[in-house]
């Protein structure tokens, strides 16, 4: 779903998350002995709600919302966007058994809305890698 009154950012799975193109990737994907099938789409994940809710034990129903909202806000004078991607590259099992290949990337001025989230939400989430 799209948020923030445009297309650039979207809220999937109580994360939000920029959706990026690239182009001139393989069908398949060799990882630590597995065969993984290329997506028909790809995003940076830019704030995992859902997971810091969880791992901060936040109880308001109204948590995803707010925080979201919250970054809505935040983008109005903040440009937040994918700047490069790393040669940094990780092969990631979730808990349901699914596999796929993380590549790390810099994103500019997200940090600042981890400032205002943590003060809002009196936490201290620290994403890292971002600038």
């Amino acid at each position: 779903m799209n948020i923030c009154g445009g297309e650039k950012y979207i809220l999937r799975n109580d994360t939000i998350a920029l959706p990026v193109e690239i182009s001139g990737l393989p069908d398949t994907f060799n990882a630590e002995g597995e065969v993984l099938l290329g997506k028909s789409s790809y995003h940076v994940t830019l704030v995992a709600l859902g997971k810091i809710k969880e791992k901060y034990d936040i109880k308001a129903e109204d948590f995803i919302e707010k925080a979201t909202k919250l970054f809505c806000e935040y983008i109005k004078t903040n440009d937040v966007s994918l700047v490069n991607y790393r040669d940094e590259f990780y092969f990631v099992q979730d808990e349901r058994g699914r596999k796929t290949i993380v590549v790390m990337c810099d994103i500019s001025k997200l940090n600042g809305y981890f400032d205002i989230f943590n003060k809002e939400f009196g936490i201290r989430y620290k994403k890292r890698g971002l600038f």
